[in-house]
Formats: structure tokens, C-alpha cells, sequence
């Protein structure tokens, strides 16, 4: 799957909720559930793919409501992803 199609997907999983506000979001039973299905999928892609790590985030109203990283920054030093990881920008 394409990138544009992963936001696209998270786009969607969030679009209804993009107006409340960011605790209730994050605290939200719907909110947790869709993470979870957002997580297992990306890992099911990434192992499909073959992909080593990437980075993810969910933004509501203009304000971070979830990130994480998957798999490694670095495979041969095993590094961790991280939402903090540093890309180049040719790869974002």
C-alpha cells in the first residue's frame, strides 16, 4: 500500500472524532479499539513489505493525539523506531 493510502486510512479511522477535543479522543473506548486495528494492520504491511521500522502520528484539531514507532531505525545496530526518529526528507 501506498503511503498517500495509509493516510488516507487514518484519515478516515479519525475524521469523525477531529473536532473534539484531545483527552476525550485519547480516552475514548472507539479511539483505543481503532488504534489497536491501526496497529496490527501496520504490522501485518510491514511485515508483508518486508519494511524494517517506520513512524506514525494522529493529529485532531491541530494537536498530537497519538505516535508511535514499529520496528528499527537502524536493523544492524537493532535501534528502535521511535516517533522521534530524525528522516531525511526525501523519505517522509
Amino acid at each position: 500500500m501506498k503511503p498517500i493510502a495509509l493516510v488516507s486510512c487514518v484519515f478516515l479511522l479519525f475524521a469523525a472524532n477531529a473536532s473534539a477535543q484531545v483527552d476525550k479522543i485519547r480516552n475514548s473506548p472507539e479511539f483505543t479499539a481503532q488504534v489497536g486495528l491501526l496497529e496490527k494492520w501496520i504490522r501485518a504491511e510491514m511485515e508483508f513489505r518486508n519494511q524494517p521500522g517506520l513512524a506514525i502520528a494522529v493529529v485532531a484539531d491541530q494537536a498530537l493525539v497519538w505516535s508511535r514507532g514499529f520496528g528499527y531505525a537502524d536493523t544492524e545496530k537493532k535501534i528502535s523506531m521511535t516517533p522521534q526518529t530524525l528522516f531525511r526528507i526525501a523519505s517522509i
